[in-house]
């Protein structure tokens, strides 16, 4: 589905602020996921979540079954996905 640029945006930060939410706070997401909490912060302050970290955290078992990458980043491609996916897999980032 297409979106425009607002809608885009808008979705991407209900999104993160859902993943949040989910893990209870940024200090939670942080210590669910090996991401600082400086990064998260990032996240949250350009109001959406890396496309390589979308991949990884729809990859942990903890976020798998509700945030797949593509809700964390409608605009992710199956291409980039299978991208990262294997960089998680040779890096063994999961």
């Amino acid at each position: 589905m297409e979106h425009t640029k607002i809608e885009l945006d808008k979705l991407q930060k209900s999104n993160l602020t859902s993943l949040i939410e989910y893990a209870g706070s940024i200090s939670h997401l942080s210590k669910m996921t090996s991401y600082p909490i400086t990064t998260i912060q990032g996240w949250v302050r350009r109001g959406r979540i890396s496309k390589k970290a979308a991949v990884v955290i729809s990859s942990k078992q903890a976020f798998s079954k509700k945030f797949t990458a593509e809700m964390l980043r409608p605009d992710i491609t199956e291409n980039e996905v299978m991208e990262f996916t294997k960089t998680i897999i040779d890096n063994q980032l999961v």
